[in-house]
């Protein structure tokens, strides 16, 4: 069984009519089959810690029938093509900060730095573009480095409960939004609505790779 995950109703607002709700509390839910997959999507909400829980909450529901996550949804980038959906190639925090510590910038204790794309599942996407993924819990309106990346308030922490459970993760966004571009903010809030059809139509397409 495949997990889907997403934060936001509305990026995956062409993909519900296909499932059916099974659970509102305490987070809305979601079962069906598509493609040949059996799947359970779960709704997260906005931010790390709503992830986090969401994504721990599935996995240990439907345990042990979840053997892919994939993360689906928008993101901002930098130096990236808008509107085109990129496979995460890697995803840490650009908000969690222990170097006074002796930690790399982004890096939880006992965890890695960068939480990568799994090795068995890199040579089944070579065909998509693909990004580092920066998170953090706000909205991202300055470029992190100087090279192409994306940003969001989710993925990294999706990425986390991933490598916890040891369970292989796929995170894939659509470039909703271009970092310091004059008209940002009215780019995103029209992109938060009118992009479901690009995630929808991107996530059968990756399924159908990965069958």
């Amino acid at each position: 069984m495949t997990l889907l995950v997403a934060a936001m109703e509305d990026e995956v607002k062409d993909i519900l009519p296909l499932l059916m709700k099974v659970e509102e509390k305490p987070f809305l839910t979601f079962e069906g089959r598509l493609g040949k997959k059996d799947v359970v999507l779960i709704l997260t909400g906005i931010g790390k810690s709503n992830a986090a829980a969401a994504v721990s909450f599935a996995i240990t529901k439907y345990q042990p029938l979840i053997d892919l996550i994939i993360n689906i949804g928008i993101a901002g980038g930098y130096q990236v093509l808008t509107y085109t959906p990129y496979v995460v190639s890697a995803a840490t925090y650009s908000d969690f900060d222990l170097r006074v510590f002796k930690y790399e910038l982004g890096q939880v204790p006992k965890m890695p730095t960068w939480f990568k794309l799994d090795h068995s599942l890199e040579s089944k996407l070579s065909e998509y573009h693909k990004a580092e993924l920066y998170s953090a819990d706000h909205f991202g309106t300055s470029p992190i480095k100087e090279a192409p990346h994306l940003v969001d308030m989710e993925g990294a922490a999706v990425f986390q409960v991933a490598h916890i459970f040891e369970i292989p993760l796929i995170s894939i966004k659509v470039v909703s939004d271009l970092i310091g571009d004059k008209n940002q903010l009215e780019t995103y809030k029209e992109s938060e609505v009118t992009l479901s059809d690009v995630i929808k139509d991107t996530l059968f397409d990756l399924m159908e790779v990965l069958s």
